[in-house]
C-alpha cells in the first residue's frame, strides 16, 4: 500500500475547478481515497462483494460503467464512514475506494493526468485516441477472464483447484493466517489416501465435513498455532498447512486409507500423530 498527502496547492485547485462557484468543506468527498488494484475482474468483484458485506462502515456502492453507446472507463466506487472515524469537529469522514482492474487503473492515470490535470485542453482527435484505449483495456481485461475460465474447466487443473479451496477453508478456520509453502509431494501424497470414486467429491465433503466439525478443528488448530504451550516448529508446522484440513477429514473418517497412503513416506513422523488428534472428531 502506498500514499500521499495532497499539497495545499492541489487542494484549492480542487476546490476552485468548478468555474463560478467554490467548493465548501461539506462538498469534498474523497478527503481519504484509497485504490484497491487487482490484476483480473474476478478480484475486483470478490474484494467489492466483501467490501459490500462490511456494514460497519455504512458502504456506498457507485458502479463507474457507461453505457454501451460511451467509452468510459470501468471501476466500482465504494463511500465509507464509521462513527469512530471523525475530523475535528466530530463529523464522520467519508473514505472513497475505488476498486479496479490493473488495466482499467492503467487507462485512468493516464485520462486523469492529460485531460483532468492537464495544461493545455486536449484536441477532438487526442481525446478520441485517448478514449479509444479503454476499447483495449475492456478487451484485456475480458480476455484475462476467459483464459482464467478456461483453464479452470481442464482435468489438470483439478489438483490446482482443490487447493484453492483448501486455502480458503483453512483461512476460515485461523483467522487467516495459513502457509502455502506447498511441500513436496505432500498434497499428493494425502490424495492417495481417497479412493477413485471420492476423488471428484473431495471439495463438495470437505466443505461438508468443515462446517460439521468447524468448532472442534478450531480448537485443534489453535492447540498447535504459535503462541500455544506445547508448540514445537518443527511437529507443528503442518498445521498451518492447507493440506492439513485433508489430514483431519481422513483420520476422522478413514484413518487406514490415511495411514496406508503414508506409510514409509517422508512425512509419515509428521502426519501419523496427527491421526490421532483428529480421530478424537469423530466422538465428536
Amino acid at each position: 500500500m502506498s500514499g500521499r498527502v495532497k499539497s495545499y496547492r492541489s487542494f484549492l485547485g480542487k476546490a476552485y475547478r468548478r468555474a463560478g462557484a467554490v467548493r465548501t468543506w461539506e462538498q469534498f468527498g474523497d478527503l481519504v481515497a484509497l485504490k484497491a488494484i487487482f490484476p483480473t475482474r474476478q478480484g475486483v468483484d470478490l474484494f467489492s462483494e466483501w467490501l459490500n458485506e462490511q456494514h460497519a462502515w455504512s458502504p456506498s456502492l457507485d458502479e463507474k460503467e457507461g453505457s454501451p453507446s460511451e467509452l468510459k472507463y470501468q471501476a466500482k466506487q465504494f463511500d465509507l464512514c464509521a462513527d469512530d472515524i471523525t475530523d475535528s469537529t466530530g463529523t464522520p469522514i467519508k473514505i472513497e475506494v475505488q476498486v479496479r482492474t490493473a488495466a482499467s487503473d492503467a487507462w485512468y492515470v493516464v485520462d486523469h493526468r492529460l485531460q483532468y490535470k492537464g495544461m493545455v485542453e486536449l484536441t477532438s482527435d487526442l481525446k478520441r485516441k485517448l478514449n479509444r484505449l479503454i476499447v483495449l483495456t475492456e478487451l484485456f481485461d475480458e480476455e484475462v477472464d476467459a483464459v482464467i475460465k478456461h483453464q479452470a474447466t481442464l482435468p489438470e487443473y483439478a489438483a490446482a483447484r482443490l487447493y484453492e479451496g483448501l486455502i480458503k477453508l483453512s483461512e476460515s478456520l485461523s483467522d487467516g493466517y495459513v502457509r502455502t509453502t506447498r511441500p513436496e509431494g505432500l498434497l499428493e501424497l494425502v490424495l492417495r489416501a481417497y479412493t477413485e470414486r471420492e476423488i471428484d467429491s473431495v471439495g463438495a465433503n470437505l466443505q461438508t465435513f468443515t462446517e460439521r466439525h468447524r468448532d472442534a478443528l478450531v480448537e485443534i488448530i489453535t492447540r498447535h498455532h504459535h503462541g500455544s504451550e506445547s508448540f514445537l516448529e518443527a511437529r507443528d508446522w503442518i498445521y498451518y498447512e492447507p493440506e492439513a484440513l485433508l489430514i483431519a477429514e481422513r483420520a476422522a473418517q478413514k484413518p487406514a486409507l490415511l495411514r496406508s497412503a503414508i506409510d514409509g513416506s517422508d512425512f509419515q513422523p509428521l502426519i501419523e500423530p496427527m491421526i490421532g488428534v483428529f480421530q478424537t472428531l469423530k466422538k465428536r
